[in-house]
Formats: structure tokens, C-alpha cells, sequence
């Protein structure tokens, strides 16, 4: 009986020290100029006729073009922000929303923009 109350014990002070490490850890931070370059391949990259996606807005060149998605970025990140958002992760399925048009819902072209997104921020 004593090794079962210990045993629940050592496991609840584990758990309660694990949460606390996972509480006080800083949480990952948006890089701008990853999220773009990000962007720029899974719309494309050099094949498009739409760098990083841009269509609603005229952009001339490729590093004009960059500009208007880094500034996509940080508007889209204040609104987040306000919003109450957190996480590189969540972000990127708040901006799926303005970069892929869905009629309604969770569209599957939506999904895979997202997808493509995340592997690339990560994988660079």
C-alpha cells in the first residue's frame, strides 16, 4: 500500500513539474522573413506569374511583391494578435485564410496551402 501511495505521488509531482516547465517555456516567435519565403514556394516559387501569391495588389517585381507579403504578414499578425491568437501553427491557418479563397468552410485547397506552409517554414 505504502509503494502504490508513493508511486502516485512521484507521478503527480512529475506531471505538476512537467506542466510547469511546458507553463514557463517560451513560446516559438513568428519570423517574417521565413513565413515569406514560406509563402513564395507554395505559391509557386519562379514557375508563377503570382510571387508569394499576390494578386489583389499590382506588384511589378519579385522583391516588390516580397514587401507586400511581409506586410500582409505583419497586419495579418496584429489582427491575430488582437484576436487573442498564439503559435507560429495557429497563425499560419489564420493566414490560409486570407491567401486561399474557400467558398465556405474548411476547403481542401485551404488545408494543403496550410500543409505546404508549415513544411517549409520548418524545413528552412
Amino acid at each position: 500500500m505504502k509503494t502504490l501511495k508513493k508511486r502516485g505521488l512521484i507521478g503527480g509531482l512529475s506531471v505538476l513539474l512537467l506542466s510547469q516547465i511546458v507553463a514557463c517555456s517560451k513560446p516559438e516567435t513568428l519570423n517574417y522573413e521565413k513565413l515569406a519565403t514560406a509563402i513564395y514556394w507554395s505559391e509557386g516559387g519562379d514557375r508563377t506569374h503570382y510571387p508569394y501569391g499576390i494578386k489583389s495588389v499590382s506588384c511589378e517585381t519579385k522583391d516588390e511583391c516580397r514587401l507586400k507579403c511581409l506586410e500582409s504578414i505583419r497586419n495579418n499578425e496584429k489582427r491575430f494578435a488582437r484576436h487573442g491568437g498564439k503559435g507560429v501553427e495557429n497563425f499560419i491557418r489564420f493566414m490560409s485564410r486570407r491567401y486561399v479563397y474557400c467558398d465556405f468552410g474548411e476547403c481542401q485547397a485551404r488545408i494543403d496551402w496550410q500543409k505546404n506552409v508549415k513544411r517549409i517554414y520548418y524545413e528552412k
